[in-house]
């Protein structure tokens, strides 16, 4: 169907993109979720979002200049362990607080803080500029 799947090692990378992109839309589903809930107030659901995108407005440029200049695989590797690991904390920041006292009381600036867009920015100009070379690579 596609001609870039018959290569191996694109499809090992289109998978591990999907598994990726698709944990980050449950995170940034989960993540709003909570402040929704811990808030009940839509300015702080949307404060925490501006919050989350505003490093990506301000360091988007020069991320990309580096992006462009640095190995494109130790690169993806290491923001894919970044993102994991902001997962990771928000997972058990949420789950801890959650099982102490059954009720929420997570600030929503911790939440914030552990948003990984970022990370997924920089991880998504990395895994483009992956591509040719993981089809271009002969699997063994």
């Amino acid at each position: 169907m596609f001609p870039a799947l018959r290569h191996r090692n694109f499809r090992l990378f289109f998978l591990g993109q999907f598994v990726s992109l698709v944990g980050s839309w449950m995170q940034n589903t989960a993540q709003a979720w909570l402040v929704y809930r811990l808030t009940g107030d839509p300015l702080m659901l949307g404060l925490v979002a501006f919050v989350g995108q505003f490093p990506v407005f301000v360091l988007g440029f020069y991320a990309g200049f580096a992006v462009d200049h640095a190995d494109h695989l130790r690169l993806v590797k290491r923001t894919q362990f970044l993102a994991m690991v902001q997962a990771a904390l928000l997972a058990l920041l949420t789950w801890g607080i959650t099982s102490r006292s059954g009720t929420f009381s997570l600030s929503p600036w911790a939440s914030a803080s552990s948003t990984p867009s970022t990370c997924r920015r920089g991880r998504c100009s990395s895994a483009s500029s992956c591509r040719p070379t993981c089809a271009t690579t002969r699997s063994r």
